[in-house]
């Protein structure tokens, strides 16, 4: 989760971010469904689940390689993050 911007401390986690939210996604996790996560340990479940429950689409928070190729454009990645911020 610290890719995405979410824990500010890094610990090995048994599992990554994104396994978490396509095994979520793959259960039909909505935003509707209650999440409960008895073993609560790096709270990987627990916060992709928040994320989907609050409608905010994966990586939304983290930075990404791409942008420091030449090719970039700060002004259009703006606008396509408004647009998904605002849905």
């Amino acid at each position: 989760m610290y890719k995405r911007g979410i824990k500010k401390e890094v610990g090995s986690a048994p599992i990554r971010e994104n396994l978490a939210f396509a095994l979520l996604k793959a259960a039909g996790f909505t935003k509707d469904d209650i999440l409960f996560d008895p073993m609560c340990g790096s709270g990987t479940f627990i916060l992709e689940g928040s994320m989907i429950k609050n409608n905010i689409p994966p990586g939304f928070y983290r930075t990404f390689a791409f942008e420091d190729w030449p090719c970039f454009s700060r002004g259009k990645w703006d606008y396509i993050k408004n647009q998904a911020e605002k849905k």
